[in-house]
Protein backbone atom coordinates (compact mmCIF):
# COMPACT_ATOMS: atom_id res chain seq x y z
CA UNK A 1 0.00 0.00 0.00
CA UNK A 2 1.55 3.33 -1.15
CA UNK A 3 0.63 6.53 0.34
CA UNK A 4 0.87 9.91 -1.23
CA UNK A 5 0.48 13.08 1.55
CA UNK A 6 -1.90 11.33 3.78
CA UNK A 7 -4.45 11.85 1.28
CA UNK A 8 -4.40 9.21 -1.01
CA UNK A 9 -3.95 5.92 -0.79
CA UNK A 10 -2.87 3.06 -3.51
CA UNK A 11 -3.60 -0.46 -3.17
CA UNK A 12 -2.41 -2.60 -6.08
CA UNK A 13 -3.56 -6.54 -5.87
CA UNK A 14 -4.22 -9.01 -8.86
CA UNK A 15 -3.78 -6.02 -11.54
CA UNK A 16 -6.52 -3.82 -9.64
CA UNK A 17 -5.19 -0.65 -8.85
CA UNK A 18 -7.58 0.82 -5.65
CA UNK A 19 -7.15 4.57 -5.32
CA UNK A 20 -8.64 6.27 -2.04
CA UNK A 21 -9.17 9.63 -1.39
CA UNK A 22 -7.99 9.55 2.34
CA UNK A 23 -9.36 12.89 4.07
CA UNK A 24 -12.95 11.50 5.63
CA UNK A 25 -12.71 14.14 8.38
CA UNK A 26 -12.80 16.48 6.05
CA UNK A 27 -15.06 14.46 3.27
CA UNK A 28 -12.43 13.79 1.47
CA UNK A 29 -12.82 17.30 0.49
CA UNK A 30 -9.90 18.35 -1.98
CA UNK A 31 -7.11 21.24 -0.58
CA UNK A 32 -3.70 21.66 -1.58
CA UNK A 33 -2.38 18.49 -1.07
CA UNK A 34 -4.95 16.53 -1.96
CA UNK A 35 -4.51 17.56 -5.97
CA UNK A 36 -0.63 17.38 -5.51
CA UNK A 37 -1.37 13.44 -4.00
CA UNK A 38 -3.96 12.47 -6.74
CA UNK A 39 -1.46 13.99 -9.64
CA UNK A 40 0.89 11.66 -7.92
CA UNK A 41 -1.11 8.34 -8.12
CA UNK A 42 -1.98 8.75 -11.89
CA UNK A 43 1.85 9.38 -12.21
CA UNK A 44 2.51 6.35 -10.31
CA UNK A 45 0.06 4.65 -12.46
CA UNK A 46 0.83 5.25 -15.54
CA UNK A 47 4.25 3.44 -14.66
CA UNK A 48 2.87 0.25 -13.88
CA UNK A 49 2.31 -2.46 -16.66
CA UNK A 50 1.09 -4.70 -14.22
CA UNK A 51 -2.27 -2.65 -13.46
CA UNK A 52 -5.53 -3.81 -15.34
CA UNK A 53 -7.59 -1.55 -14.25
CA UNK A 54 -7.98 1.13 -11.46
CA UNK A 55 -11.30 1.78 -8.97
CA UNK A 56 -11.19 5.20 -7.52
CA UNK A 57 -13.25 6.23 -4.32
CA UNK A 58 -13.24 7.88 -1.51
CA UNK A 59 -13.33 6.74 1.88
CA UNK A 60 -15.64 7.19 4.55
CA UNK A 61 -19.57 8.26 3.77
CA UNK A 62 -18.09 10.71 0.83
CA UNK A 63 -16.60 10.14 -2.56
CA UNK A 64 -15.53 14.12 -2.78
CA UNK A 65 -17.16 17.03 -1.09
CA UNK A 66 -15.64 19.42 -3.50
CA UNK A 67 -12.66 22.32 -2.36
CA UNK A 68 -11.58 22.69 0.74
CA UNK A 69 -12.46 26.96 0.78
CA UNK A 70 -10.53 27.55 4.20
CA UNK A 71 -7.39 24.94 3.33
CA UNK A 72 -7.08 26.62 -0.15
CA UNK A 73 -7.71 29.85 0.25
CA UNK A 74 -5.92 30.20 3.51
CA UNK A 75 -2.51 30.81 1.99
CA UNK A 76 -2.33 33.68 -0.61
CA UNK A 77 -0.15 31.59 -3.52
CA UNK A 78 -2.26 28.38 -3.13
CA UNK A 79 -5.11 29.24 -5.76
CA UNK A 80 -2.08 30.62 -8.19
CA UNK A 81 -0.52 27.24 -7.73
CA UNK A 82 -4.12 25.31 -8.31
CA UNK A 83 -4.65 27.57 -11.68
CA UNK A 84 -1.41 28.14 -12.76
CA UNK A 85 -0.20 26.60 -16.09
CA UNK A 86 3.18 27.13 -17.82
CA UNK A 87 1.64 26.50 -21.77
CA UNK A 88 -2.33 27.20 -22.52
CA UNK A 89 -2.77 23.25 -24.17
CA UNK A 90 -1.40 21.92 -20.99
CA UNK A 91 -3.81 21.09 -17.56
CA UNK A 92 -3.77 23.07 -14.80
CA UNK A 93 -3.21 21.29 -11.84
CA UNK A 94 -6.92 21.54 -10.97
CA UNK A 95 -7.54 20.02 -14.29
CA UNK A 96 -5.25 17.50 -13.87
CA UNK A 97 -7.11 15.63 -11.27
CA UNK A 98 -10.00 15.03 -13.99
CA UNK A 99 -7.81 14.52 -17.66
CA UNK A 100 -5.07 12.46 -15.71
CA UNK A 101 -7.54 9.33 -15.39
CA UNK A 102 -8.04 9.61 -19.11
CA UNK A 103 -4.70 9.60 -20.13
CA UNK A 104 -4.06 6.28 -18.01
CA UNK A 105 -3.82 3.19 -20.91
CA UNK A 106 -6.50 1.36 -18.57
CA UNK A 107 -9.89 1.57 -17.83
CA UNK A 108 -10.95 3.48 -14.42
CA UNK A 109 -13.65 3.39 -12.29
CA UNK A 110 -15.36 5.86 -10.04
CA UNK A 111 -17.15 4.04 -7.47
CA UNK A 112 -19.47 7.18 -5.52
CA UNK A 113 -20.68 7.30 -2.51
CA UNK A 114 -22.28 9.92 -0.77
CA UNK A 115 -21.87 13.54 -2.22
CA UNK A 116 -19.83 14.20 -5.04
CA UNK A 117 -19.94 18.25 -5.15
CA UNK A 118 -17.75 20.60 -7.24
CA UNK A 119 -14.13 18.86 -7.58
CA UNK A 120 -14.99 15.83 -6.97
CA UNK A 121 -17.49 15.72 -10.21
CA UNK A 122 -14.73 16.74 -12.09
CA UNK A 123 -12.55 14.09 -10.63
CA UNK A 124 -15.48 11.45 -10.77
CA UNK A 125 -15.82 12.60 -14.89
CA UNK A 126 -12.18 11.94 -15.98
CA UNK A 127 -13.19 7.99 -15.16
CA UNK A 128 -13.94 5.58 -17.78
CA UNK A 129 -17.02 4.66 -15.63
CA UNK A 130 -19.02 5.91 -13.31
CA UNK A 131 -21.18 3.60 -10.57
CA UNK A 132 -23.00 5.65 -8.09
CA UNK A 133 -24.23 4.07 -5.34
CA UNK A 134 -27.91 4.41 -3.82
CA UNK A 135 -27.57 7.47 -1.47
CA UNK A 136 -25.14 9.93 -3.61
CA UNK A 137 -25.48 13.87 -3.76
CA UNK A 138 -24.42 15.32 -7.07
CA UNK A 139 -24.69 19.13 -7.45
CA UNK A 140 -27.71 20.80 -8.12
CA UNK A 141 -28.56 24.43 -9.85
CA UNK A 142 -31.89 26.54 -9.96
CA UNK A 143 -32.02 28.62 -12.63
CA UNK A 144 -35.81 30.16 -12.22
CA UNK A 145 -36.37 28.50 -8.90
CA UNK A 146 -36.35 25.65 -10.78
CA UNK A 147 -33.88 22.77 -9.74
CA UNK A 148 -32.12 20.73 -12.06
CA UNK A 149 -29.58 17.53 -11.37
CA UNK A 150 -26.73 17.27 -13.59
CA UNK A 151 -25.89 13.88 -12.86
CA UNK A 152 -28.70 12.78 -15.14
CA UNK A 153 -27.80 14.60 -18.53
CA UNK A 154 -26.96 11.85 -20.67
CA UNK A 155 -24.81 14.74 -22.91
CA UNK A 156 -22.50 15.50 -19.35
CA UNK A 157 -21.40 11.83 -18.68
CA UNK A 158 -22.84 9.29 -21.02
CA UNK A 159 -21.10 6.56 -19.72
CA UNK A 160 -22.74 5.77 -16.14
CA UNK A 161 -23.99 2.90 -14.66
CA UNK A 162 -25.84 2.92 -11.63
CA UNK A 163 -25.70 0.09 -8.69
CA UNK A 164 -29.01 -1.51 -7.52
CA UNK A 165 -27.72 -2.24 -4.74
CA UNK A 166 -24.27 -1.05 -2.32
CA UNK A 167 -21.28 -2.52 -3.34
CA UNK A 168 -18.70 -3.49 -0.97
CA UNK A 169 -16.06 -1.10 -0.92
CA UNK A 170 -12.87 -1.54 1.50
Amino acid sequence: MIHFRQRVRLEIKDGIARVQLSRADKRNALDLDMFYAIVDAQKALAKRKDVRVVILGGEGADFCSGLDLQAVFGKRSSPLKLLWKCWPWNPNLAQKVSVGWRRLRVPVIAAIQGNCLGGGLQIALGADFRLCIRRRSFPSWKPNGASFRIWAAPWLCGNCCRATRPCAWP
